[in-house]
């Protein structure tokens, strides 16, 4: 996305009503694929929206859809939601060779609300990837080796953490302080 790609067009109401069809449906809902409008347009900062067990029921929705898949982490527009909303979870077994070479280890369940990404250093990682929303499809990407994730937690809480190899399914945490000196393992979160 670039800053001129248009944000949704849909209503905090309109976005409710939607989440709610989603929910009630008695069913997985589908991943939308590439070329649907969710994915075409920038997803609008979550800053409410939902009601908390909306939100939760949602959370919850989305991280099956993301194990049935199976993947490890899935974004509200794949689901044709547009909200800054994703849930991560890399629990699945991998030759501890490959593991290595990633730098991949197991990330516990996260769900992050209007994450932000920033590199951290010049270095990159590439690796095979595959997204939920272009079913069948892998390619070697190029990421940058280091990230800091900012993000909001379902209760409002601020977090950060530094993730190595720039990908999700092979993070370890390190929150910084205020100061940014390394802490114990885990997210760092704040009020």
């Amino acid at each position: 996305m670039t800053p001129s790609t248009p944000g949704t067009a849909m209503t905090d109401d309109q976005i409710r009503e939607l989440v709610e069809q989603i929910l009630s449906a008695g069913m997985l809902p589908p991943i939308v694929q590439a070329g649907h409008p969710a994915l075409r347009q920038r997803a609008a900062a979550y800053n409410g929206q939902l009601p908390a067990d909306q939100l939760a029921r949602l959370i919850e929705l989305m991280r099956q859809v993301m194990h049935e898949a199976p993947g490890v982490g899935l974004a509200a527009p794949q689901l044709g939601i547009p909200l800054q909303i994703a849930v991560l979870e890399d629990q699945y077994d991998v030759d501890p060779e490959a593991a290595a070479l990633r730098n991949r280890i197991p990330l516990e369940f996260l769900a992050i609300l209007n994450p932000r990404y920033t590199p951290q250093g010049s270095g990159t990682a590439a690796f095979y990837e595959g997204c939920l929303s272009l079913n069948g499809l892998q390619a070697v990407v190029a990421r940058p080796e280091n990230v800091l994730l900012e993000y909001e937690t379902p209760d409002a809480r601020r977090c950060s953490a530094s993730f190595p190899a720039g990908r999700p399914g092979s993070c370890s945490t390190k929150p910084t302080t205020s100061t940014g000196s390394s802490t114990s393992t885990g997210p760092s979160c704040g009020p």
